[in-house]
């Protein structure tokens, strides 16, 4: 039986034509509530470094901006682009992440539309998380079958600035209305997406597929 995911895309697919499937990555090729709780603490000793926090203030600011690097950079009036590259999730990653042959097999097979990352890590970390997961290099591809990983190190503003999904339809050349953004974020990624013309579907909705 398919996948209540796999559906939505082909019918998608039928009423645009996708050809390209835009995919976030932390959260959503993967979900590890360990890792979360340690991306937290990597955060607060993040800015407790530079400036004291208390946790109350904390959870306070993430409840409101709702995400780490939003707080980081709200509290100590930095980039949050810098503060992305500055923080190295990468130990998180290899303590965390594990191979996943379900969803490397899947979207392997999804073989009629071309795959993409778009993510608000940096390209080095999406990296290191797809070769934990199993994806692997491939027909000149370096993790088959994404033909472009996109970082926020590769981008002006993150999502959801538009200019984030606007590197994407220029690099594929294709109707906006022809790619599909799934991801575990409506701030970030389903309605910056949608509000500028692209197909989104929260992963939230699609959730027994990643079960």
């Amino acid at each position: 039986m398919k996948s209540k995911l796999q559906k939505i895309i082909n019918r998608l697919n039928r009423k645009f034509l996708i050809t390209h499937i835009i995919w976030d990555f932390d959260g959503t090729l993967y979900h590890n509530k360990s890792m979360v709780k340690g991306l937290k603490k990597l955060y607060f000793s993040y800015i407790n470094n530079h400036k004291k926090i208390s946790q109350k203030e904390f959870n306070k600011l993430l409840k409101k901006l709702g995400k780490y690097s939003k707080v980081a950079s709200h509290y100590l009036n930095k980039p949050e682009k810098k503060i992305l590259d500055e923080i190295d999730v990468s130990t998180l990653f290899n303590s965390f992440l594990k191979k996943d042959k379900k969803i490397v097999s899947w979207i392997e097979n999804m073989t009629q539309f071309q795959h993409i990352i778009l993510s608000n890590s940096t390209t080095k970390s999406v990296k290191t998380g797809l070769n934990k997961i199993g994806f692997k290099r491939k027909q000149d591809l370096e993790f088959y079958p994404f033909v472009k990983i996109i970082g926020c190190d590769q981008l002006k503003q993150a999502k959801p600035h538009k200019n984030a999904f606007e590197n994407v339809v220029n690099y594929t050349n294709q109707s906006k209305v022809r790619h599909l953004m799934i991801g575990d974020s409506w701030e970030n990624d389903v309605n910056p997406a949608k509000k500028f013309g692209i197909q989104a579907v929260h992963v939230d909705d699609v959730k027994q597929f990643f079960s």
